[in-house]
């Protein structure tokens, strides 16, 4: 342990993470919402348009709209629209806060778990900076990705004050701590597992060893195996009880199980840990979102699996020399399972966002490494410290220009077709916001792009509906919404529409199908279509 360094120094580097962080990403404050779950879920839910009530809170808790049950999350919108309403800016400064506070627990847990202030400065800083974090802060939908982060970089902190006092005041803050991260995102759950890692390293609580034999002014107290295990057993139950909740909750969202093989599913997982890895080094090409491949290349696959499988045997080789390498990767390993693709949930082979915590351990091992590969070399400090200031630089530069590409509809998708290959989602959402701006013509091209990747997106196809229906062709706009709506049988808004063709071509046998169809499933836009069938049948009379 290092001797502790001057309240000053720490509180400069709190300030400079501060600085750091809100410098590269003060623009999102002017940015919109984007069409991909940001209308969906605040501009376009009543639940959340009406603010912090009693209803919104009881429906927080027990719904799984958008194939999800994130109760807390939730919340965090309705308090937003509380305070800011709908505009745009106040919901980013929100998540801009929170990513700022992250870094900050983080800063404050390793330095204090390790007692080496500016390696745990270091780590801080390419937790703000890296550009595979933006989605998650520039993203207004994935509060839920910066809210749970929030509390589970919490919990560590607060895991931290129970392992050097062991009281169980702390203890239980702990578990309050992660049970509120849980209600925000379920990926956490792997979080009882992290918990042990960290017992082992920074903390030394359980190693084998006696106290003796621990570094001197050794502040944790050394517990049995035994007794750190069942420490994390309500933990665990709590990680059970959200992985139930979630399974049923996305139930509706897995085709992946159904139509592709484990061997395939494996396949993905294994290049997605190695793409992690790549993109943490060479963080360009970034898109929201990444089509998953339904042929994986071979000399991919053996390139992931050899590269994986090294770094395993490194590790497990210099455990005992550098624990430090233990914690980093299983940290890694761990924490990305949950959202690997083995049980695939959409159609993404990989997500920018899933990286928020992980990558956490890739820079503990590449910071610490470096420090004790600098003491061996005997390399003066002022070397080490010019190469990470020229990282955090490139990392900066980097991120600032990501986070530009979030601006609007346009500017992301527009980037997201250039970087990838075969992106039906980029073209369609691209096509959203051509529509908003009412650019059609440009919005159709995108479109049949999409539907070329896939042919059966229907939404895509009721895209092209709408567009047909602006321009006046509502017999092909029919067309389309019917097509539609046998890839989508329960989705309210094609049935409305439907009805609203059919009105158009005054087939009113046809409208009051629709509306039938409509009742059951949006009871709000049944009464909607049927004022307007009742006022096209007076205004026929």
């Amino acid at each position: 342990m290092e001797v502790p360094s001057p309240g000053g120094v720490r509180f400069s580097a709190y300030a400079v993470l501060t600085v750091l962080t809100v410098i590269v990403y003060m623009q999102v404050v002017g940015h919109g919402f984007i069409n991909l779950d940001d209308r969906e879920y605040i501009s376009l839910n009543s639940h959340i348009r009406d603010g912090l009530t009693l209803v919104g809170l009881k429906w927080a808790f027990t719904t799984t709209y958008c194939n999800n049950w994130h109760p807390l999350a939730w919340l965090s919108h309705m308090l937003d629209v509380q305070l800011f309403g709908l505009r745009p800016g106040g919901h980013h400064t929100v998540n801009l806060l929170f990513h700022l506070a992250n870094t900050l627990l983080l800063f404050r847990f390793f330095s204090v778990s390790t007692g080496r202030m500016w390696p745990s400065a270091f780590i801080a800083a390419l937790f703000a900076v890296h550009p595979l974090h933006v989605e998650s802060v520039a993203w207004v939908a994935e509060r839920k990705d910066v809210l749970s982060t929030f509390f589970c970089f919490l919990t560590f902190n607060l895991y931290c004050s129970y392992g050097r006092t062991l009281l169980r005041r702390s203890y239980l803050l702990a578990m309050a701590a992660f049970v509120l991260g849980l209600l925000a995102k379920p990926m956490l759950v792997s979080i009882p597992a992290i918990l042990l890692l960290i017992d082992y390293w920074p903390l030394s609580r359980v190693t084998g060893r006696s106290a003796a034999n621990h570094p001197a002014g050794h502040p944790f107290p050394v517990v049995s195996s035994r007794r750190a295990v069942m420490e994390k057993v309500p933990f665990a139950f709590f990680s059970i009880v959200s992985c139930v909740i979630t399974l049923y909750a996305q139930r509706k969202a897995m085709p992946f199980l159904s139509e592709h093989a484990l061997s395939m599913r494996l396949e993905n997982a294994a290049l997605a840990y190695a793409g992690y890895l790549w993109k943490m080094f060479l963080p360009i090409d970034l898109a929201v979102f990444y089509p998953l491949a339904v042929h994986v290349p071979r000399a991919s696959l053996y390139a992931a699996v050899i590269t994986l499988t090294l770094i395993t045997v490194l590790v497990v080789w210099k455990r005992r020399s550098f624990p430090y390498l233990v914690t980093g990767w299983l940290w890694y390993l761990v924490t990305l399972f949950p959202v690997i693709g083995i049980v695939q949930v959409g159609w993404q082979a990989m997500a920018d966002r899933y990286t928020y915590i992980p990558l956490t351990g890739a820079f503990v091992i590449m910071t610490f490494g470096a420090v004790d590969a600098a003491k061996r070399c005997k390399l003066p400090p002022w070397i080490l410290s010019l190469v990470g200031g020229i990282i955090l630089a490139a990392l900066s530069v980097q991120c600032l220009r990501q986070v530009n590409f979030w601006q609007d509809d346009v500017t992301l998708f527009s980037h997201a077709i250039a970087v990838t290959d075969g992106n039906w989602l980029a073209h369609a959402t691209l096509a959203a916001g051509l529509i908003q701006k009412g650019n059609l013509d440009e919005a159709d091209l995108n479109l049949l792009m999409a539907l070329r990747y896939w042919p059966e997106y229907g939404k895509a196809i009721a895209s092209r509906g709408f567009i047909a229906a602006q321009q006046g062709r509502h017999s092909e706009a029919l067309g389309l919404y019917v097509k539609a709506v046998t890839l989508m049988p329960d989705d309210p808004p094609l049935y409305e529409a439907i009805g609203g063709e059919f009105l158009a071509l005054g087939r009113y046998d046809g409208a009051e199908a629709a509306l039938r169809r409509l009742r059951p499933l949006d009871p709000e836009r049944a009464l909607l279509l049927a004022r307007r069938i009742s006022e096209a049948a007076a205004s026929r009379k």
